[in-house]
């Protein structure tokens, strides 16, 4: 049975989406649609900014397009990026000061997840795309990614727990659930814990401590 929050949140989700038939009929082609991806992918909408656990509407890209503020008081303010900054994929690869909110142990695993989804994205966005340009930048950025792009690596069928790591709170064993609209290529991610677990508690805490510092830049 899903939790009352994940329910609450794929209603928005669901009543906010039309079928993707209705806006590009039958005869749009490939390019038709891959240009519209591109551009709705950019912008969260506004049936879907509502949830006041730590939650975020996130794009193919990685770029946050929309956080609740326990999403902020989680993970920072990671729409206030700019440029390739915006997204994790991004940032996870050119910037060390990503990879604090995960433990050390979990880099490696973290590396192959975001190179298989942007594998995902560039087979649906092709040669000519924002996700094509963002592979060839880091394949140039370093051999990290380079190394792992050429294993070609594939999303396993479901998403196990994430540890974060918080300034204040300490390290969170949490649960991300997905809810995905395809057409747009944005996803909505809730952050859960178990009921009764040690993470579960220190979560409840998020909207009275603060945040992690400015990571803007």
């Amino acid at each position: 049975m899903r939790p009352p929050l994940l329910l609450a949140c794929a209603a928005s989700l669901l009543t906010a989406v039309q079928p993707a038939c209705a806006r590009t009929g039958p005869a749009a082609g490939r390019s038709s649609r891959r240009t519209q991806r591109a551009r709705a992918g950019q912008t969260a909408r506004p049936g879907r900014r509502r949830t006041r656990a730590p939650a975020q509407m996130v794009n193919h890209l990685g770029e946050t397009l929309k956080q609740t503020s326990m999403a902020v008081a989680l993970l920072g303010d990671e729409s206030a990026f700019t440029g390739r900054a915006r997204s994790l994929h991004y940032r996870w690869f050119t910037d060390p000061a990503s990879r604090l909110l995960r433990p050390e142990s979990d880099h490696a695993a973290q590396s192959r997840l975001l190179v298989a989804d942007l594998h995902g994205a560039y087979a649906r966005d092709g040669h000519d795309s924002r996700t094509a340009d963002l592979v060839d930048t880091l394949q140039a950025a370093g051999p990290e990614f380079a190394a792992l792009w050429r294993e070609h690596p594939v999303l396993g069928p479901s998403c196990g727990p994430k540890r974060l790591r918080h300034p204040q709170l300490g390290t969170l064993e949490l649960h991300c659930q997905t809810l995905v609209d395809p057409d747009q290529s944005q996803r909505l991610l809730v952050f859960t814990a178990a009921p009764g677990s040690e993470s579960h508690a220190r979560l409840q805490l998020l909207s009275v401590v603060g945040s992690w510092p400015d990571r803007s830049y």
